[in-house]
């Protein structure tokens, strides 16, 4: 029987207090497995995000920069989806480094004002 990858959601709320610079592991790692982020979205919760420059989701060795959504256009209960205003997506649908997770985390600062945020990710695992 032929094997493919499937498709799978990481989907979550981080408090504020854990988007910081290090981030958050979303997706664990997997020895021999590469991750394809297909699509997602964030949303901040409780006001817009403030003193870090944006919140991205990354590979867990921090080389790519999956999705990144800027402070500004993080405002309270606003969706960014993948490529919409706010949202730049370079890496979709492009394997990561194998072996590495996913994780999401504030650049530059730990994200003030906004309470939390929420986020769902869409990827694939490849390999094996």
């Amino acid at each position: 029987m032929a094997t493919y990858p499937k498709l799978r959601c990481a989907a979550g709320n981080v408090l504020a207090a854990g988007l910081t610079t290090a981030g958050t592991i979303i997706v664990r790692p997997v020895a021999d497995r590469t991750i394809t982020v297909v699509g997602g979205w964030m949303r901040a919760l409780g006001g817009t995000v403030a003193t870090a420059a944006s919140v991205n989701v990354s590979d867990t060795s921090n080389t790519n920069e999956v999705m990144v959504g800027t402070a500004a256009n993080m405002t309270a209960g606003l969706i960014l989806r993948e490529n919409s205003t706010g949202m730049t997506c370079t890496k979709l649908n492009t394997a990561l480094t194998k072996g590495d997770g996913l994780r999401i985390k504030g650049i530059g600062a730990t994200v003030t004002a906004a309470t939390s945020v929420d986020y769902c990710v869409f990827y694939l695992v490849e390999g094996g």
